[in-house]
């Protein structure tokens, strides 16, 4: 017999679950823009500032469509 996780069954997707993925991504967004965006190394140094800013781009998006998938 095998033990399965609590993981391992995926919930049927409602409202709810779209809007905590969104407070969830502000909250990554939020966090990388203080703790990381704002240290002096990634405003100074452009190779790693356009990293970051490609990650928070990605994170945007997936806010982004988030939100949509929330509103059908």
């Amino acid at each position: 017999m095998q033990n399965l996780s609590p993981l391992s069954k995926l919930p049927e997707l409602d409202e709810f679950h779209y809007h905590e993925m969104m407070d969830r991504l502000h909250v990554a967004m939020d966090t990388i823009n203080t703790h990381i965006q704002q240290h002096p190394v990634s405003k100074m140094d452009t190779e790693i500032k356009d990293h970051i800013c490609k990650a928070v781009d990605h994170l945007w998006l997936a806010y982004q469509l988030t939100g949509q998938k929330q509103e059908q």
